[in-house]
């Protein structure tokens, strides 16, 4: 897993566990509908940092299960979108 390249960001170690834990929701769920390789599992740990720094911008929070399930339902979708354009 990509552990670093969360664990390096700007967030504090309650919100990388929350982004850790929308990543594994998040290829998960798209497991189901495609094979991830290295690459894939990046593009997707990119995509969830990116939605993650957005939220915090717009003044959201990462602590709680929800928000994990957030990140990760809209990580997924955004996946999805790229990789069948």
């Amino acid at each position: 897993m990509l552990t670093n390249l969360f664990e390096k960001s700007s967030f504090d170690a309650a919100e990388t566990a929350i982004l850790l834990q929308a990543y594994a929701q998040a290829v998960i769920a798209v497991g189901g509908a495609c094979k991830l390789d290295d690459g894939g599992r990046a593009m997707l740990a990119k995509i969830i940092l990116a939605i993650a720094n957005n939220r915090v911008k717009a003044g959201g929070e990462l602590v709680t299960a929800e928000d994990s399930e957030s990140v990760a339902t809209i990580a997924s979708e955004r996946f999805m979108r790229l990789v069948t354009d």
